[in-house]
């Protein structure tokens, strides 16, 4: 029982970690009341190894291009069939 509530808080704490990196200095921003937290979640991404954008190009991996616009579809419609004008 001990084991499984300690798991438990673990996985929180990485939780909020994590949501406390996505919230403030992912963004730019300091960590209110805690700016020590903010520069050791810095350090601790910039100590991480980074993947390289697999086709070459600048910007993010996976990006859309730009170019013709992909046709929306509404909702409950199949896929093969035309939008409703």
């Amino acid at each position: 029982m001990f084991m499984i509530v300690f798991v438990m808080l673990l996985i929180l704490g990485v939780a909020a970690l994590v949501m406390t990196f996505a919230a403030y200095p992912n963004r730019g921003h300091d960590v209110p009341r805690a700016p020590w937290l903010g520069e050791a979640l810095n350090r601790a991404v910039e100590a991480m190894p980074n993947l390289e954008n697999p086709d070459g190009t600048p910007g993010p991996a996976g990006e859309v291009r730009a170019g013709r616009p992909t046709p929306r579809r509404e909702p409950g419609t199949p896929k093969g069939s035309a939008r409703a004008s």
